[in-house]
C-alpha cells in the first residue's frame, strides 16, 4: 500500500498524541452557582465560613470547569475555577470581596454511579489551593466525608432542585482550618469542549479532506 506524505504525517500525529499520556477526558462540565444554598443572597457555588475572618463566607463562580478523567484505569475529578466572594455583611454583600483562583483534584475514593461519580472516605490526596488574584492569600483545601462517608458528588441528580432529576450538581465537604460550613454546592452543564488531542486530530482530518477535494 502506497502512503502519501500527508497520510504518513497524519499517522505520526496520531501516534505522537497517543504517546503523550494515557489520561482520557470522560466528561467536561461548566460550573455555575446553585440556586438553593443555605446562605443566600447572593447565589454561590462555594461556602467557606470563617475562612477570611469571623462570619459566613460565600463565593460566586465566575468561570469554572470540572473534568472527569481516566488515567490508565484510575479516575480523577479536577476542578479549575475563578470565584468572587468573601465574608457576608448583614445586607448580603461582601465585606472583603476579592477574586480567587481554585485548582482542586479528587484522585482517591472515586466511584462511578448510574448518574455520574461520587467520592467516598477520607483521603489526603483529595486537595487543592485557593489563591487570591493579585494578592497574597492562599488557602489550602482538603476533603472530608459526611456521616454517610460521602465526600463529594458530581451527578446528574438535580440535588436540592425541586422535581429536577437530570441537572448535574456538584456538592461535597471541604476541610480548611476554620469552623462553620465549608462545602461545594454548584450546578453544572455539559460542555462540548474537545480535548487537545481530539482538536489536533480533527484539524489533521480537515487538512486531509481538503487535500483530497483539491485533487
Amino acid at each position: 500500500m502506497i502512503r502519501t506524505p500527508l497520510v504518513v504525517a497524519a499517522a505520526m500525529a496520531v501516534s505522537a498524541l497517543a504517546s503523550v499520556g494515557h489520561a482520557e477526558v470522560i466528561k467536561t462540565l461548566t460550573m455555575d452557582n446553585h440556586p438553593d444554598g443555605n446562605a443566600a443572597p447572593p447565589f454561590y457555588g462555594l461556602r467557606l465560613d470563617n475562612i477570611l475572618g469571623s462570619g459566613t463566607a460565600t463565593f460566586d463562580i465566575v468561570d469554572g470547569t470540572l473534568t472527569v478523567e481516566d488515567n490508565g484505569g484510575d479516575l480523577s475529578i479536577n476542578i479549575v475555577t475563578r470565584v468572587f466572594g468573601g465574608t457576608l455583611d448583614s445586607s448580603g454583600g461582601y465585606i472583603d470581596g476579592a477574586f480567587y483562583d481554585i485548582e482542586y483534584a479528587y484522585t482517591q475514593g472515586i466511584e462511578a454511579t448510574d448518574k455520574g461519580w461520587k467520592v467516598t472516605g477520607m483521603h489526603d490526596g483529595n486537595s487543592g489551593l485557593m489563591s487570591e488574584v493579585g494578592g497574597d492569600t492562599v488557602i489550602e483545601l482538603g476533603s472530608k466525608p459526611n456521616g454517610s462517608g460521602l465526600a463529594f458528588s458530581i451527578q446528574a441528580n438535580g440535588h436540592r432542585l425541586d422535581n429536577d432529576t437530570t441537572t448535574w450538581v456538584g456538592y461535597g465537604w471541604l476541610l480548611p482550618v476554620a469552623g462553620g460550613a465549608q462545602d461545594w454546592l454548584f450546578t453544572a452543564t455539559d460542555s462540548n469542549i474537545p480535548t487537545p488531542g481530539s482538536t489536533a486530530l480533527l484539524a489533521t482530518a480537515g487538512i486531509i479532506a481538503a487535500r483530497r477535494r483539491r485533487k
